[in-house]
């Protein structure tokens, strides 16, 4: 625990205020990741997390040599302190820095289906910035994680199509907003076949006009998506935030690491 070889040593003040920058650095660790400087950032982070570590321990070992052979101990040199310490970080300390990241700055997922190859791939590592919509109202095009409408415990990332008062529509595959085609460079279809109207509202469905507050969200691989064509749209309270990097990328049938996608997603 950051800052706990300061207290043992006797610099219960050093060691506490060490604890709360380091603290403090690992929230800025997670700012650094909304800079949209591709992977840099990410390296940044890491450098900046790993760095005041460093220092920290450093400290501590310098410290403990410049402690008389006669050290007495202070009145919190006692093991139930250091014990009821690591307890209250790891237990209380810890978790609220963490949810804390999670809930308002940055989240990290994992990428479990293709619903949105090419762009997200399985087993992508993605991060998904918290802060976006809280200045800002969610746009066309944004890929973003959401509450599945119909379950909120699931999460699910989708693509934005169209927003609050956009007319939707599909006819034979093809993307309408607003009466105008969409140029869709991002998509994919894997079956060329095109399903009735009847029979699903994969291939051809609409004109939905997306109600107030609300966001229509398709996938990218088009053939093999659970989307807004199934369930409707998702309102904009249900989205946790934008994805805006892949940190990392696993490629499960090779057995390795896709190094090749690492770094900011195109829009």
């Amino acid at each position: 625990m950051p800052g706990l070889g300061q207290i043992y040593c006797g610099n219960a003040r050093r060691g506490n205020s060490l604890y709360l920058l380091f603290q403090i650095c690992i929230l800025l660790s997670s700012l650094s990741l909304l800079i949209p400087v591709h992977l840099i950032n990410l390296l940044l982070a890491l450098l900046l997390f790993l760095g005041f570590w460093l220092f920290i321990l450093i400290d501590s070992f310098q410290l403990a040599r410049k402690c008389e052979l006669n050290y007495e101990l202070r009145s919190y040199n006692r093991w139930y302190v250091y014990l009821l310490a690591i307890l209250v970080a790891v237990f209380l300390i810890r978790p609220t820095v963490k949810h804390t990241i999670r809930a308002y700055v940055v989240a990290s997922y994992h990428v479990p289906t293709g619903a949105m190859s090419p762009t997200l791939e399985i087993g992508d590592f993605v991060l998904v910035n918290r802060l976006t919509y809280r200045s800002e109202n969610p746009e066309r095009g944004d890929v973003v994680v959401f509450a599945y409408p119909r379950d909120p415990s699931k999460l699910f990332v989708k693509r934005i199509i169209g927003i609050a008062g956009d007319l939707v529509e599909a006819i034979d595959k093809e993307m309408y907003l607003n009466g105008e085609s969409l140029n869709e460079d991002y998509v994919v279809h894997t079956d060329s076949g095109v399903y009735p109207a009847e029979v699903s509202p994969r291939d051809i469905f609409g004109p939905v006009s997306v109600p107030p507050n609300s966001v229509f969200v398709l996938g990218d691989n088009r053939d093999n998506s659970h989307d807004s064509r199934f369930y409707g749209a998702v309102a904009t309270h249900q989205i946790k935030g934008k994805v805006f990097s892949i940190y990392w990328s696993w490629d499960a049938e090779r057995h390795k690491p896709r190094w090749e996608r690492c770094g900011s997603i195109d829009k």
